[in-house]
């Protein structure tokens, strides 16, 4: 093949070139004389015509191929059982969507990304802060991934069903007259029709080859050295239908036109044993010469896994055989074994007799199970940057193939230039190398799983264990907005919450943290936010005692509602002031009073010329004394009812150490206007101190969550509240109503709830944070709490096994099952690494021995930032010379 095909188009040679002056001996006419042999352009040796919606019709007529492309399903949804399920189904589409001798190729496309791809997730990642220290976290993680595309290390993958059609037979190279085009249009948009119908039956989301689809795909595989630039603008259609081929060479201007002088932009090498180049790759080839007795239904799954982020094709070869002739050619065979085993002379003995009665067990699946006869080959042609990584990769693929017991996979040397081209998306041929089987064969070559791409519109740049992309957006494609994150401790939980934050935060989320291990103050700080310490003797900035006023009003209702008296009751009973429902009813009954007298008559803004009761906020002292007062509950007064008079002074009394000024320390925490303003993009509620005693702990809880509610419902746009430890809030049933009231009303105030536990059972006591979560991020888990998870959320055992495989590679890379719901009971998902640069390492770690570097970097530059972003440089820097 030379290199030089743009120039060399077919020609046909002159009937004589012998010079004029030499005569033909007597008798005989000049004779022909050959060019010498030179081998074909690539031009010439490609087989297509221009194709037309889709339909690919070959030069020399013998096929017409068209294509699909499909979608498997994600890891999490696809079990064992379900695999199966699905693989007998493809095996009856097959046997009834292609006639006998036809059939096609399934085209696995694994190519480095290109850079669109890459932006495609890092969109929302723009720059929109002066901060250096933001503004370098976004720009580092542009440019890591930007690096990983660059080496490789990031991939697309795509998976096309191929299918050919049969031409009736007619003169060689003659093209099709306008009837005949026409008639076989017909019949392939039928047979496609019926293909895509069954495809989408089978949740394969096809979606057909459009004219610029099939070119595409023949440049990449023909061009995989500039596979990441972008694609040629192709020209537009030419019909060739009236053209010999032969004659076309002839007229450059229109051979520029043809699919296949402009698909071929790359020179392709044969001058080393046992590969080929392309540009700067190596093309190697390892092809099935003998098939195995079994396939499995992940057999190419575990291929694609194994080779992860490597660029290859995998082509499976199928022919659908005329299933009586192979039956008489099975019944000949087994007469002649039979024979053998019954003649004394040969004594073929019991090994014959065995294969004559597999053999005959083969021939009654076809007749009564509907097992047909196939046709396979299974070829993957591997693209590699160097003579190591091609080894590597044909290693890793025979090894693969190795594992269909009685197979033999061969690494193509000899063959190597004719099995490329064999394979080639809509090819002349079918491979050489082929074996047989039964359609259930072709049926496991499908792939079962696909490369989960994440939700619309990714604000959350994320890896895959297939070398790609997974991008997240917590408020697109599921039931809900609530995050349930789950994880043993030190499995990185926070990381993956901070992480959020680092990404959603600069991007105008506003962040809202209940925090009780100092584990977020950090990442506050570089977010330009605020860390707020809520305790009983917590200060502000400006010496003010920190207080947060249960009697505020809520926004958008003129009066209170269960909600907010729910909330003060609560507030109480972790006060101990709340025994039985005699003392619930005197509290409710001054709830309401109280409001009243806090209300004012005002005019109504949305109708002119009418007013409205609108409460107006009041403190813990205002609430007391309408208590001391109160004198009837409901309709009936109280003062001939010795009890209730009882409970009404006794509740009285005992309220009084909590009014500022009466002595007890909890009154100037809940005594008074709300202290704590909230004017940051990121807000952490540090309740680390209230922690100690269990009272303090969940008043501390109550009040925050509910001012945090409070907060992010009146704030516009977008807001993320993050509560850590939720096993404390499943002891107290206010505190789980608090947290369930964010994961139920969510949704509609534009609130991303996000809780976190080490353990299934919090979750469980929560059950309407399970009902209402949309994602579930799973980090590493015993085996008891992913059984025990698995029970409560009717997990699949794949999303169990995957659960139990991630790993975790501190300072460098976590894994995490990420489970989106898209319906009751329906998951979709798959494992996602999250690799955190180093400059969020440095921002996030909480480990102590980090956090004193850390501090002792600031101390000695002056400056937080500077300290993250040098500690940040010397980790790169360690990197490199490695």
């Amino acid at each position: 093949m030379t290199s030089n095909f743009f120039t060399h188009l077919l020609r046909r040679p002159s009937a004589d070139t012998r010079p004029a002056n030499v005569k033909a001996p007597a008798g005989q006419k000049p004779g022909r004389v050959e060019r010498p042999f030179a081998s074909k352009s690539l031009i010439e040796q490609l087989p297509w015509a221009e194709p037309d919606d889709g339909v690919v019709f070959l030069r020399g007529g013998e096929k017409v191929w068209f294509g699909i492309e499909i979608h498997p399903a994600t890891a999490a949804q696809v079990d064992f059982s379900r695999a199966q399920a699905l693989s007998e189904g493809i095996r009856v589409m097959l046997n009834q969507s292609i006639p006998m001798t036809e059939g096609g190729r399934l085209v696995i496309e694994r190519v480095p990304a290109p850079a669109p791809f890459v932006d495609y997730f890092l969109q929302s990642q723009s720059v929109r802060t002066t901060d250096p220290l933001l503004h370098r976290i976004v720009e580092a993680e542009r440019e890591d991934l930007g690096q990983a595309r660059l080496r490789g290390e990031i991939t697309t993958t795509r998976y096309f069903l191929t299918v050919y059609v049969n031409v009736p037979k007619r003169p060689k190279n003659l093209p099709l007259t306008e009837g005949e085009y026409r008639q076989q249009m017909a019949l392939v948009r039928k047979r496609r029709t019926n293909l895509q119908s069954r495809l989408e039956g089978l949740g394969l989301s096809p979606a057909v080859m459009s004219n610029r689809e099939v070119k595409w795909l023949i440049w990449r595989y023909l061009n995989g050295n500039m596979v990441t630039s972008a694609p040629p603008a192709f020209t537009s259609q030419l019909d060739l239908r009236d053209v010999d081929p032969a004659e076309l060479g002839k007229d450059r201007a229109a051979s520029t036109l043809t699919t296949r002088y402009q698909v071929a932009e790359t020179e392709i090498g044969t001058q080393h044993p046992g590969y080929l180049t392309m540009g700067d790759r190596l093309i190697g080839v390892v092809s099935l010469s003998k098939g195995g007795t079994s396939t499995g239904v992940h057999i190419i799954d575990n291929l694609l896994m194994s080779l992860q982020n490597k660029h290859f094709y995998v082509m499976v070869d199928f022919e659908h055989l005329q299933q009586g002739a192979v039956k008489a050619k099975l019944d000949t065979a087994v007469q002649e074994l039979e024979g053998m085993a019954a003649d004394p002379v040969m004594r073929a003995g019991q090994a014959t007799l065995a294969k004559a009665e597999r053999t005959r067990e083969a021939i009654h699946e076809a007749e009564y199970l509907g097992k047909h006869f196939w046709r396979l080959g299974f070829t993957t042609v591997l693209y590699a940057r160097t003579r190591e990584e091609l080894t590597e990769m044909l290693e890793k693929t025979r090894s693969e193939y190795a594992l269909m017991a009685g197979a033999h996979a061969i690494i193509s040397n000899e063959q190597l230039k004719r099995t490329f081209f064999d394979v080639l998306p809509f090819s002349r041929n079918l491979t050489l190398h082929r074996v047989s089987g039964h359609c259930a064969n072709v049926a496991d070559a499908f792939p079962k799983i696909s490369p989960w791409l994440g939700s619309p519109e990714p604000n959350v740049p994320l890896r895959n264990r297939h070398g790609g992309l997974t991008g997240l957006n917590l408020k697109k494609g599921g039931t809900n907005f609530g995050v349930m994150v789950l994880g043993q401790s030190g499995g990185g939980k926070s990381v993956w919450n901070m992480n959020m934050l680092l990404n959603m935060v600069p991007q105008g989320v506003r962040g809202f943290i209940l925090d009780p291990k100092h584990d977020y103050e950090e990442v506050t700080w570089s977010l330009g936010g605020q860390v707020i310490p809520i305790s009983t003797t917590a200060r502000l900035p400006d010496g003010r005692p920190v207080r947060i006023n249960i009697f505020d009003p809520t926004p958008g209702e003129d009066q209170p509602g269960p909600e907010k008296v729910a909330f003060i009751i609560a507030v109480l009973r972790t006060l101990d002031l709340v025994p039985d429902r005699e003392h619930q009813a005197v509290l409710e009954a001054a709830l309401q009073q109280f409001f009243l007298m806090k209300s004012r008559r005002l005019p109504d803004p949305e109708k002119p010329g009418e007013f409205r009761e609108v409460y107006l906020g009041g403190r813990l002292r205002d609430f007391v004394q309408v208590l001391s007062t109160l004198s009837r509950i409901g309709g009936e007064g109280i003062h001939d009812k010795p009890h209730f008079l009882h409970v009404r002074d006794r509740l009285t009394a005992l309220l009084q150490p909590y009014v500022a000024g009466q002595g007890g320390v909890l009154g100037e925490f809940l005594d008074g206007e709300t202290t704590v303003k909230v004017d940051a993009p990121c807000v952490t509620f540090d309740v680390y101190s209230m922690y100690n005693d269990p009272t303090l702990q969940a008043l501390g809880i109550l009040l925050v969550g509910e001012f945090m509610f409070q907060q992010a419902a009146r704030t516009p746009g977008t807001k993320i509240g993050i509560f850590e430890e939720l096993g404390v809030l499943g002891h107290i049933p206010e505190l789980a109503h608090l947290v369930n009231r964010w994961f139920k009303t969510g949704r509609s105030l534009g609130m991303i709830p996000v809780g976190t536990s080490q353990e299934v059972k919090d979750f469980e006591r929560l059950g309407g944070l399970i009902n209402n979560s949309a994602w579930v991020v799973m980090a590493g888990l015993g085996e008891q709490e992913l059984a025990k998870l698995q029970e409560v959320m009717g997990l699949s055992d794949k999303a169990a096994e995957l659960a139990a495989s991630v790993k975790l590679r501190p300072g460098v890379m976590g894994e995490y099952l990420v489970l989106q719901k898209i319906a009751d009971g329906i998951h979709i998902g798959d494992v996602v690494q999250l690799w955190m640069s180093p400059e969020k390492l440095w921002t996030v770690t909480t480990h102590h021995e980090e956090k004193q570097r850390r501090t002792e970097y600031t101390r000695r530059l002056g400056s937080r930032t500077e300290a993250i972003l040098q500690l940040a440089a010397e980790v790169r820097a360690r990197r490199r010379s490695a």
